[in-house]
């Protein structure tokens, strides 16, 4: 029985390797349309939602009036739920994540904001590189699929971070 139980959790782990792998592919594969950001959101919260492993983790929203992006729909929801997820296991499944949209100067921004310890510096200028991961069971593609994103949507990806949490904000262009 033990034997099964690791052999299950192991398909597991490569069933979600190939699954990243997979999400990597196709981000090349864009498809924009004019679309509204915070519907996206409210659409990648409520999957986030019905996989959260905690009720420790709250989910807070602050949603503005925005224009419509040029966006791929499928492709930014897997944005916003990498970016939460990745929130919620830094925080090790307790806390708040705060996820806003707002304009600014002219861009429209998607903001993710947790609570967890922050990244080390010497990590930053390493952010979004294939394989690269501090989680004990991470593949490093995530983030990797989340920079590649924001770049297939001629985005612009940026991160703060400290003792108090980290935020990524994403600037995405207003749709003509």
């Amino acid at each position: 029985k033990g034997y099964l139980e690791l052999m299950i959790n192991e398909l597991d782990r490569a069933k979600s390797i190939i699954t990243d792998y997979l999400s990597l592919a196709k981000v090349s594969q864009v498809k924009l349309e004019k679309r509204d950001l915070n519907e996206i959101v409210n659409k990648a919260l409520l999957l986030v939602k019905a996989n959260k492993p905690s009720q420790a983790v709250e989910l807070e929203t602050s949603l503005g009036r925005l224009p419509k992006i040029l966006a791929d729909e499928k492709l930014i929801t897997q944005l916003v739920i990498n970016l939460v997820q990745n929130g919620i296991e830094a925080m090790a499944q307790q806390g708040t994540i705060k996820i806003s949209t707002y304009l600014e100067k002219e861009k429209v921004v998607l903001a993710v904001k947790d609570q967890g310890h922050g990244i080390d510096p010497s990590l930053l200028d390493k952010l979004g590189t294939p394989f690269l991961t501090t989680k004990e069971n991470g593949t490093g593609l995530g983030l990797a699929i989340c920079y590649r994103i924001v770049k297939s949507h001629n985005g612009e990806m940026e991160v703060k971070t400290g003792k108090d949490g980290t935020t990524f904000l994403v600037r995405f262009n207003q749709a003509c």
